[in-house]
């Protein structure tokens, strides 16, 4: 390894020492020494667990005293801004401003700990690997010492569950291309050729078979929960062989599993203008799609139908008053990829505010029932800003119609979930006004926060808004339940307690109002 070269870097009134060595990166992690380091990657077995022995790595502290400079930090400029800015008054960068990691900075030893780093396996097409990190100077900051190691030999190894390697593994030729790829990055490249193996997903079982759309099929593009009506006509505009097909084949599928339907009018053989497929959609929370996917397929066997079952007695059990519901608000207004969490959050923000600020939104609720009752608001906050000299940094009040409900602390650039409880009574039926108050008096210098979304559950009657209504027993045991408001006398009740495999009740008493 050859020597280090030393220059200075005068930033923000200080002077640090800058060391490099010709042809490596420096390291990148922020507020930490930026040092060369040279990486590699080594293939091993599948299936053997990795350890690392440094067995010489002869080392030469070198002459003088270094304040190494450290990897600096992303400034951004918290702009005072009410929830009614435009979208170019949003954070933004303007630089690089200089933070040194006190751990590092005030310890007392060796920064990084060991002259080389093993990463954790993974796979390289077919070829298990582990990246090596090696770091030829090492520095201990609180004295200022720097010593580089010229030359390490390290020993790797292996261990197997049972004791015991595989004598062999299925050889896996790669095309070309990635041979090449393989050749030019990983250092035993002919040694670990009889190595190559698929990669096991951890923590996921191995699919059985793949699953193909029925043929003929139609897709099915469900946003939400809900029942779902496929009318003649629509599925006639759709291509459907309406007037050919036997409607008692119709299939509807969701992820692989067939999904129990309804289909109205089935029953004499023939699919007609009267007729309809019913079916109970869920929608998709998730990330990368919006939309859950459904699909009708018909003429390759009877289809699934739901089951039928009557409705209980209500004579002699209780009548329930009310049902617990919970209303979710989201927009995805803006986009922060740095925003903390694990991989399932989709970082998506709605509102942001520095303090001193708010953020307010209307929203719009049903009926809340007259019953003693505690409502909750929970809400997703993130910290945008971070201080290190006052901890917590961040302070949200919570406001639901001008009524204080409760306060969220949290401390640094991170999410948070907060639940807060308060008395039903400060609800009402329609338009209710949400505020998060940022009161700036946590002592940080700046402070951003953001909300993501926010949920209010609270006690619903039994009104049917739109003809629908969808609720649960809260309490266990036998309970009557008597829902108003529907403006037919057509209604339809469905258990969907299992949602791909919901059952009508037939039987309820349906009586005028009045």
């Amino acid at each position: 390894m050859p020597g280090a070269s030393v220059r200075q870097v005068a930033a923000e009134g200080q002077v640090y020492d800058l060391l490099e060595i010709e042809g490596l990166e420096l390291l990148s992690e922020e507020g930490k020494p930026r040092l060369p380091f040279a990486a590699a990657l080594v293939a091993v077995p599948p299936g053997a667990e990795v350890s690392l022995e440094v067995v010489d790595a002869p080392a030469e502290v070198l002459p003088g005293s270094f304040h190494i400079l450290p990897q600096p930090a992303l400034e951004v400029e918290v702009p005072l801004v009410e929830p009614s800015a435009a979208a170019d008054s949003l954070p933004r960068s303007t630089g690089l401003r200089i933070v040194e990691d006190e751990a590092v900075y005030a310890g007392d030893g060796w920064f990084p700990s060991q002259p080389v780093g093993l990463g954790q396996p993974a796979f390289l097409r077919s070829q298990r690997v582990v990246g090596l990190r090696f770091y030829p100077l090492q520095v201990n900051p609180s004295t200022g010492e720097v010593r580089q190691a010229r030359h390490v030999r390290i020993r790797l190894r292996l261990s197997y569950e049972g004791g015991t390697a595989r004598s062999a593994w299925a050889p896996a030729q790669e095309p070309q291309a990635f041979e090449s790829l393989l050749r030019s990055a990983v250092v035993n490249y002919e040694a670990a050729a009889g190595w190559r193996a698929a990669p096991e997903p951890a923590g996921l079982a191995r699919s059985t078979g793949t699953y193909l759309p029925p043929v003929p099929g139609y897709r099915l593009a469900v946003d939400q929960d809900g029942l779902y009506q496929l009318t003649y006509s629509t599925l006639a505009a759709a291509g459907v062989p309406v007037d050919r097909l036997d409607p008692r084949t119709f299939q509807v599928f969701c992820g692989g599993e067939e999904v129990a339907i309804c289909v109205v009018g089935e029953e004499d053989g023939t699919f007609g203008p009267p007729d309809a497929v019913l079916f109970w959609g869920e929608g998709l929370d998730d990330k990368y799609a919006r939309e859950n996917v459904y699909w009708l397929g018909y003429g390759q066997a009877l289809g699934l139908r739901m089951a039928t079952r009557l409705a209980g007695s209500a004579g002699g059990a209780p009548l329930s008053a009310s049902t617990r519901v919970q209303d979710h608000f989201e927009q995805n207004v803006g986009y922060w990829s740095l925003m903390p969490g694990d991989d399932a959050l989709e970082r998506f923000y709605w509102m942001f505010a520095s303090a001193p600020g708010s953020m307010v939104q209307t929203v719009s609720l049903g009926p809340i029932a007259a019953v003693p009752a505690t409502a909750s608001l929970r809400v997703a906050l993130a910290g945008y800003t971070s201080s290190s000299a006052v901890a917590p940094d961040h302070h949200v009040q919570v406001y639901v119609n001008e009524q204080f409900v409760g306060d969220v602390t949290w401390d640094g650039t991170s999410y948070k979930i907060a639940l807060l409880d308060f008395p039903q009574e400060h609800l009402q039926a329609g338009d209710n006004k949400i505020r998060f108050q940022v009161p700036g008096d946590t002592g940080a210098a700046a402070e951003l926060d953001l909300v993501d979304w926010f949920e209010i559950h609270y006690q619903r009657p039994y009104e049917a808004g739109g003809d629908l209504l969808r609720f649960g027993g809260d309490s266990p045991g036998e309970w009557a339940y008597q829902v108003t408001n529907f403006t037919a006398a057509e209604i339809e009740l469905l258990d969907i307690t299992e949602p791909r495999h919901p059952e009508t009740i037939q039987g309820a008493l349906v009586t005028p109002a009045g």
